[in-house]
């Protein structure tokens, strides 16, 4: 017995010093290995969003508000043709009217509001930023997100003169709703984000909802949308 424990053991350190070698040989050519693009900009952004703190905030908002600004990472959208959307252009309309109200309900994506705001931002100045109103509501969300749309907050206000809505807070969650209440609780999402509508219909009596998901969208599709 003492002697297949003794041969036993001598294979397992044989397999054990086997592993080792084989590990540090390759140990090093692993570590030389350059990270994929798309994985260094998570990366990037990942550290950016680690304490949200006002610099960060302020590449974000930057990036939004600018569409050539491309320090934080967003999709490259093509130029469009905005001759086939010049019938959008303003027209003599009530400054009292609302033509077009942006809505979305946002949770936990700021790597993608360079782009979607950003998109949504390109959009209202084409089509007159007398003419557009925003609501904007949010999920619940951990990763800067709201810190965000709170800076953006004054800046739309008075870009679209006074139609900027948001909602930073609510109760409702759908991802810890019961079996079956999920898809209520997101329409009662919905609801809040259109609740501008409601409150004031005089002034959206006429208004296209353009409602846009969590998704990286381009002018072009947004006015595609529109038209």
């Amino acid at each position: 017995m003492s002697r297949y424990k003794f041969r036993l053991a001598g294979r397992l350190a044989g397999f054990i010093l086997v592993a080792l070698v084989l590990y540090f040989s390759f140990r090093n050519q692993i570590i030389r290995q350059p990270l994929p693009t798309w994985l260094q900009e998570q990366n990037s952004v990942d550290a950016l969003v680690n304490g949200a703190n006002r610099d960060n905030i302020t590449a974000y908002t930057k990036a939004i508000l600018d569409p050539a600004d491309m320090h934080l990472p967003k999709l490259k959208c093509p130029l469009p043709d905005l001759s086939r959307y010049k019938e959008l252009k303003p027209v003599n309309a009530a400054k009292s009217q609302t033509q077009y109200f942006f809505t979305m309900n946002l949770r936990e994506c700021l790597p993608l509001l360079p782009r979607l705001i950003g998109s949504m931002v390109e959009a209202i100045r084409f089509l007159g930023l007398e003419r557009c109103a925003i609501s904007i509501v949010k999920g619940n969300s951990a990763d800067g997100t709201a810190e965000v749309l709170a800076a953006l907050n004054p800046i739309l206000d008075k870009l679209t003169g006074g139609r900027m809505h948001l909602v930073l807070s609510s109760d409702i969650d759908p991802l810890a709703a019961v079996a079956g209440e999920r898809f209520t609780k997101l329409a009662d999402l919905r609801n809040i984000a259109l609740r501008p509508m409601l409150d004031e219909p005089e002034r959206y009596s006429d208004a296209t909802v353009v409602f846009l998901n969590d998704v990286a969208i381009c002018l072009k599709d947004i006015l595609e949308l529109v038209l």
